[in-house]
């Protein structure tokens, strides 16, 4: 969404100023740990145990996540005593996907293939959950080169993806990094000279739910036609009844399954096409997929 509003803006800015690249801050969330303060409580218990220590970042991590420290204390202590399998998407505390179809989630969730090497049980084993999240927010970096831009847009630089920063903000434990109940905490405290107070204490970050809905809304006839009909209804993948549901105008101003429809399922589905298009030979029409939820059964 960023790159479709601002990739042509910049590229035509950077050609009036003869700059020959673009400095982004993208990345930093990720890095300097922006989310899942909770994780913090168990990577203390894991490395220190029982302590005043302990209940101090379940207080940090409560005024950063807005939760009672009393069930933080308690999933960290399962964590440690029970520890299960880390995974990524889990962890991301997205919404329940209700727009693929379940056969399809169960199928993926079988298949060993989708693991990640570095969530291996194995590889896993014995990490703290925090550690875990903080490597998973920098295993996927955003995109580097425009998807839309000619080949003289300007080089995109992303400083806080550097490799060497990357590897000291890994290093430091997640309960160190929302020392007194702030997210992000050593990086506020590092910058804390170069910019403003109030850029410093700010703690909630705008949102794009509402700019997403406004955008399904204005493309609604196009978005129906498009995806109800498509190749991922049609082999099974998405659930049409509930994918009509949002593709309406009388559900919920903001709600994440409008970003999914449009970062994922449009993608994919105009993806599909395209390639079954250039594959198949002229006026053989689209030929039927193999349905991955068969596949991978």
């Amino acid at each position: 969404m960023y790159e479709l509003e601002h990739g042509e803006l910049e590229t035509d800015l950077a050609r009036q100023q003869g700059a020959n690249g673009l400095f982004s801050g993208s990345g930093g969330d990720g890095i300097f740990y922006q989310a899942r303060a909770e994780l913090a409580v168990a990577d203390y218990f894991f490395d220190h145990g029982w302590g005043a220590g302990l209940l101090h970042t379940a207080v940090d991590a409560a005024q950063v996540s807005h939760k009672s420290i009393w069930p933080l204390l308690a999933k960290a202590v399962r964590a440690r005593l029970l520890p299960k399998r880390f995974n990524p998407i889990a962890e991301g505390g997205r919404s329940e996907r209700t727009l693929v179809n379940t056969d399809v989630l169960r199928a993926a969730a079988r298949n060993m293939e989708f693991d990640h090497p570095w969530f291996s049980r194995e590889a896993t084993r014995g990490v703290p959950p925090g550690v875990l999240w903080h490597v998973s927010t920098v295993s996927v970096p955003p995109a580097y080169y425009t998807s839309f831009g000619p080949e003289t847009a300007p080089e995109r630089t992303m400083p806080l993806l550097s490799q060497p920063l990357v590897e000291v903000c890994l290093r430091m434990p997640a309960y160190l990094l929302i020392r007194s109940g702030r997210d992000r905490a050593i990086a506020r405290r590092a910058f804390a000279s170069e910019l403003p107070e109030t850029t410093i204490k700010r703690t909630a970050k705008g949102r794009v739910d509402q700019y997403v809905r406004n955008i399904v809304d204005a493309n609604l006839d196009f978005l129906r036609e498009f995806l109800l009909d498509g190749l991922l209804v049609r082999e099974g993948l998405l659930n049409r009844d509930n994918l009509e549901l949002y593709l309406t105008k009388e559900r919920s101003p903001a709600d994440f399954q409008y970003s999914e429809i449009l970062h994922e399922h449009l993608c994919v589905e105009a993806w599909l096409r395209r390639s079954l298009e250039l594959a198949t030979p002229t006026g053989q029409g689209v030929p039927p997929l193999t349905s991955p939820c068969e596949s991978t059964s």
